[in-house]
């Protein structure tokens, strides 16, 4: 009889800590799930940030690149007006030297 208390004991025992110790890994699964949520959260809220700021960049390149482009149009058109302008000072320089 004692060795039968004894089985039954143990049996509960045993049953007791597979419960208890399955419990227990749910309840780390859930953490960890929880856990993985936040950080992806974390991470999803900062990939956006930069994707935002990564378009900011691009329309800021953009503006620049249209600005460069209209320097350049001026820039050809100062020289050549530069261009014209000595040519007309040579060509007063070359009538003054005539008449004197």
């Amino acid at each position: 009889m004692t060795t039968y208390i004894t089985i039954i004991i143990s049996a509960v025992s045993v049953s007791a800590a597979i419960y208890f110790g399955l419990k227990s890994s749910r309840r780390n699964d859930v953490k960890d799930i929880e856990e993985k949520a936040t950080r992806d959260a974390v991470i999803n809220v900062k990939l956006d940030d930069i994707s935002s700021d990564v378009k900011d960049i691009k329309f800021d390149i953009s503006a620049t690149n249209k600005k460069v482009e209209e320097i350049d149009k001026r820039v050809v058109v100062v020289e050549q007006s530069a261009k014209s302008a000595h040519h007309r000072i040579d060509r007063l320089e070359g009538k003054e030297t005539r008449d004197a």
